[in-house]
């Protein structure tokens, strides 16, 4: 009997453990250098075909969202979005061999690193390269593009680069 209290109690708490997991949202604040926050990136409570990011302002106002493509089996493929859902950007790994190579083998310890390419409507603007290093150094590549505002693109990069990091095993998800 108390071989199956403890199975029943260990079963009820692994289910609320998991709806906890489910619905943990995920913030990003950027701050300036006073300390004041800048920007504040929240994931949406709940999205089903992809994750979902909202781009606050200092004032609280949204103003950009990012959104994960879901589904996507090759290569990781974010987007920049205003607040009607036009794309203004997409931020896709650079290379699709070195992608798939990395689901399978992991990062290598550095020789398989996650770099981005950033586009407009297909061009490249610029991209998120990752230094040889033990730390998490990268450098981005921005080219002016007057439609864009640069913080939103830098942000949106570094965001990125924070949800889907390098992994050092391909068992680590």
């Amino acid at each position: 009997i108390v071989l199956a209290l403890m199975l029943g109690i260990s079963k009820f708490l692994m289910m609320i453990g998991s709806l906890i997991i489910f619905f943990r949202r995920r913030t990003l604040q950027i701050c300036d250098a006073e300390g004041n926050v800048t920007l504040s990136i929240r994931q949406k409570l709940v999205t089903f075909s992809s994750l979902i990011f909202q781009v606050f302002d200092h004032d609280g106002r949204e103003v950009l969202r990012i959104r994960r493509k879901g589904l996507v089996l090759v290569r990781r493929h974010w987007q920049l979005l205003d607040l009607n859902d036009n794309v203004l950007l997409d931020i896709v790994e650079d290379s699709a061999l070195k992608a798939v190579a990395r689901k399978l083998l992991g990062h290598l310890w550095g020789l398989l690193r996650t770099n981005y390419d950033i586009l407009v409507e297909g061009n490249r603007i610029g991209g998120l390269r990752r230094e040889w290093s033990i730390w998490n150094k990268f450098r981005i590549e921005l080219q002016p593009y007057p439609a864009l505002d640069q913080r939103f693109v830098l942000a949106a990069a570094l965001f990125v680069d924070i949800i889907d990091p390098d992994r050092w095993h391909p068992w680590i998800v």
